[in-house]
């Protein structure tokens, strides 16, 4: 680049800079400058020039420049022009167009002393021609003040009274008529609010006030968009939660954080470190196989317990996903707003299959575990004739293919035939509904595992939940069992498990982890199980379907690995299988609950208790209402689903006093008295950083847990009233089979009188000295508080007062929840502060976030509990 082509760029760049146009970045200098648009319309309107072509043209003679040279011949400077901009037109779009974004910057990285020089340079040359063109900068100041004093936007006024007052060399007139502006629009608009009734105004007073009343909220908008933009720097990395409603019944929780995308660096490290890490290989048998593409044959759709990323870090939580899926599934019970899909099934005569050859086709599946790699229409037409018995009654029409579709809709219509096949939800064994009928469950191993091989890449519509378990359990039994049929006179299958070294690592870790009280006893026994079913002795089922991995995941797996410890130690064995899902284990010293119902999710937040798998323990053992200790049992404590409340839906034109807990910059409303809070929100003194509480001087003790007894009548009223899905089989230590009803949420009524009958728990505490009781009524569910980035966070100072609702644990007695503020309950003291908080709640049915050791900050946490949130409306904070 010449001199005079830099002399031009810089005059060019004075001149803009005098009409108060921003300037861009710098370009390299292999990459003149070449101006824009927005360039072009400042100088039309300031000085009445235009741009063409790289060179400077008014409006009025395209021929300026040559008309000044003419008029003054002898102006050396005029002559340097003329010749610059000749130059500038010829090379200016080549080299222009060359230079991308990228090389400009890569440049002024690279070359960072260069670019230096070169803004050093630039700024000389720019003070030459302050020199050179007195007149320009005082002119274009008259016509900037001018143009200040008839300005109506608030925004604009706002950025150059700060603009010009950063500056060191700044106009102190632009700044001043600047400051004069915005006083004289914020008066307009005070008065405006006290005045609306004077009807002695003139009509044209009337009608500029009303233009200054539009213009004003026009001015609010702009300028809460314009301070968005540093007030979400300032929220980086803030917790932003949602329950979102995808239809049709589904309910997701959505985790994200503010300002950060979902696939930047650390996000999904993020969210990972929220969900529970599974250290064993037999423990990932709790959740369902994840292998599976399609969106419908999602087994934790029907069991929230079934996903890893449900389950929360402490003892009795759940993730934000999880309360998402719990959500939903007391929303398709509670408020079905969807009728039932139909079940299409066939009703012709299935081939009469042998068991040897059914085995042979589960031998077959097991070595490939996919679809051939050679196979066609054709021949899949043929397997599914064999298989089946698809010909007689065909749906092809002539000259259609059998594709992957037309395979589904056969191999759908088979396995939902309840006149062959159970439906293997309703049973808590595998093995013990397998054997009555070993050939047809076979068979319906074999139609379940084809059909999951054809939907591992395709989404399809109606399958039904009973569809999904048969797969479930067919992929497991494919993983876990090998069956041989012997020869000889008498021959019969035998069945071995190909997975069960590791399966009983896994319930010896379990063991441990819950500081199992007979561990050596059932160490013992447990690692000869195997060998010494294979020689004859019998198992439990429950036993035998953890040896070979075939229970189902979620709530059966949870039910499967407890009775398998119970019938792996010998001394308990008199105790036999639970009847029910919900129910609880108590032994000499110490007893476990299901973390998924009320026992469990109250007694997660004493110290020191674990969990895994579905379990919490060990706690501490119930006592009976004459304070009598409860012997070991199984224990079914039951309690009300706590009703769940759709967060708050605010419209965009909503208040943002009015139904958030935060002001939010996306829901401006129209009164004119947060002119103050709009103009405060872009100070940085208006905003702090919020601490929650600590060390609070209550002291929690446990002094028992009592058990109370329900009518029979009171407890299939309150907890058992649906009607039954399925028959539900417990088999004790002598292979007794017993029936009971189950519906949908898993709670069971059985045929025979119950030996497990329903009870209450009262959790009765010491709390600063003071005796105070919670009755557990509700089932409550407490989500674990993942994590913010870049913590704490500010929040105004107008929204102090809405995270000032905090209570101590010792003012939780007899306390309602009644302020729509969201309650923090300081459980910072000494002690059981945070079962204290858990029991209140069930006690009151309360949904709460509890945080616990590196969480997020109050104010992320107090935000996730409110209308902007989840909807909770409580935040436990330990």
């Amino acid at each position: 680049m010449t001199g005079d082509q830099r002399f031009s760029i810089r005059t060019k760049q004075f001149l803009l800079q005098s009409a108060g146009v921003a300037m861009p970045p710098p370009t390299p200098l292999q990459a003149p400058v070449q101006a824009p648009t927005s360039w072009d319309k400042a100088l039309r309107r300031t000085y009445h020039t235009t741009v063409v072509d790289g060179g400077l043209q008014s409006h009025q003679d395209n021929t300026c420049i040559a008309a000044i040279a003419q008029a003054s011949g002898r102006n050396a400077l005029v002559t340097t022009f003329k010749k610059t901009y000749t130059r500038f037109r010829t090379s200016a779009s080549q080299t222009q167009h060359a230079a991308s974004l990228a090389t400009t910057v890569r440049w002024a990285i690279r070359e960072k002393k260069r670019f230096q020089r070169f803004i050093d340079d630039l700024r000389g040359f720019n003070d030459s021609l302050v020199a050179l063109f007195p007149d320009v900068g005082s002119q274009a100041c008259e016509a900037m003040a001018a143009e200040i004093n008839t300005s109506t936007d608030l925004g604009s006024l706002q950025v150059i009274e700060q603009a010009v007052g950063d500056l060191e060399n700044g106009d102190e007139g632009l700044a001043e008529a600047a400051s004069l502006r915005i006083t004289e629009i914020s008066q307009h608009t005070t008065s405006l609010a006290t005045n609306d009734d004077d009807d002695d105004d003139a009509e044209s007073s009337s009608t500029a006030i009303q233009g200054i009343r539009d213009v004003n909220m026009k001015m609010l908008t702009q300028q809460l968009e314009k301070l968005g933009v540093a007030i979400k720097a300032e929220l980086k990395g803030s917790l932003q939660i949602s329950v979102q409603d995808f239809g049709f019944g589904d309910h997701y929780g959505s985790l994200n954080w503010r300002g950060m995308e979902n696939n930047e660096f650390g996000i999904e490290e993020g969210r990972e470190r929220e969900y529970v890490q599974c250290p064993y290989l037999a423990w990932y048998l709790m959740y369902a196989s994840e292998k599976n593409g399609f969106e419908h044959g999602d087994f934790s759709h029907r069991d929230s317990e079934a996903n890893r990323k449900f389950e929360g870090r402490f003892p009795g939580t759940r993730t934000v996903e999880g309360y998402g899926a719990s959500f939903g599934t007391w929303a398709r019970v509670h408020k079905p707003d969807f009728p039932p899909r139909p079940v299409f099934c066939s009703t012709f005569d299935v081939p009469a299959h042998t068991t040897p050859e059914l085995i042979d086709l589960l031998s077959d599946l097991h070595r490939r575990k996919s679809l051939p790699w050679n196979l066609t229409n054709e021949r899949a037409y043929e397997y599914l004739d064999k298989l089946l018995g698809i010909r007689a009654h065909s749906r092809m029409a002539p000259g259609v293919s059998f594709d992957n579709s037309m395979q589904v809709m056969d191999l759908l219509d088979t396995l939902n035939r309840s006149d062959l096949f159970e439906d293997l939800r309703s049973g808590g064994s595998l093995g013990a509904q397998a054997f009555p009928n070993f050939p047809n469950f076979l068979y319906q191993m074999v139609v379940a595992y084809e059909l999951k091989l054809r939907l591992k890449d395709q989404g399809f519509g109606g399958i039904n939940a009973r569809v999904i378990a048969a797969m479930q359990a067919a992929e497991r039994w494919v993983d876990g069992v090998s069956i041989k049929v012997t020869k000889g006179s008498n021959p019969h299958a035998e069945l071995r498990s190909l997975v069960h070294e590791r399966q009983v690592e896994g319930l010896v870790r379990f063991a441990e982890l819950l500081a199992w009280p007979a561990l050596g006893e059932m160490r013992e026994f447990v690692e000869d199980a195997y060998t010494d079913m294979c020689a004859g002795m019998h198992l439990s089922f429950h036993l035998w379907d953890w040896l070979f991995g075939t229970m189902l995941p979620g709530k059966a797996f949870a039910f499967t690995i407890m009775s398998a410890l119970v019938a792996a130690t010998p001394s308990l064995l008199p105790l036999g299988a639970p009847r029910y899902y919900e129910s609880g284990l108590v032994l000499e010293n110490k007893s476990y609950w299901r973390d998924k119902w009320v026992m469990g999710r109250v007694l997660g937040g004493i110290w020191g208790v674990r969990a895994a798998n579905g379990w919490v323990g060990p706690c501490p053992v119930p006592a009976k209402g004459s304070r009598e200790r409860v012997s070991k049992s199984w224990r079914r404590v039951v309690a009300r689903d706590t009703a769940f409340a759709l967060p708050e839906r605010i419209a965009p034109h909503a208040d943002a006093d009015e139904s958030s807990l935060f002001s939010s910059l996306d829901r401006v409303g129209g009164n004119s008295s947060h002119v103050e809070w709009v103009r405060t929100i872009g100070d940085p003194t208006k905003w702090v950083v919020p601490v929650g509480p600590s060390n609070a001087p209550d002291t929690v003790e446990l002094r028992a847990l009592a058990l109370k007894s329900i009518p029979r009548e009171q407890a299939l009223d309150e907890f058992g009233s649906q009607k039954g899905t399925g028959l539900s089989i417990a088999v004790d230590r002598s292979n007794t089979v017993t029936v009971s009803v189950q519906d949908d949420q898993g709670n069971e009524t059985p045929i025979e009188d119950d030996k497990e009958p329903a009870q209450r728990a009262v959790l009765e505490l010491t709390i600063n000295g003071q005796p105070v009781s919670f009755t557990l009524y509700n089932n409550p569910i407490f989500i674990a508080a993942p994590r913010c980035i870049d913590g704490p966070h500010p929040v105004h100072e107008r929204d102090l007062p809405k995270m000032q609702h905090i209570l101590r644990v010792g003012q939780l007695s007899g306390h309602i929840h009644n302020d729509p503020r969201v309650l923090i309950i300081d459980a910072t003291g000494g002690g059981e502060c945070e079962l204290a908080a858990r029991a209140w709640c069930s006690e009151y049915g309360q949904h709460a976030i509890v945080k616990r050791g590196t969480g997020p900050c109050i104010a992320c946490a107090v935000r996730a509990a409110s209308a902007e949130g989840l909807g909770v409306g409580c935040v436990i904070w330990t």
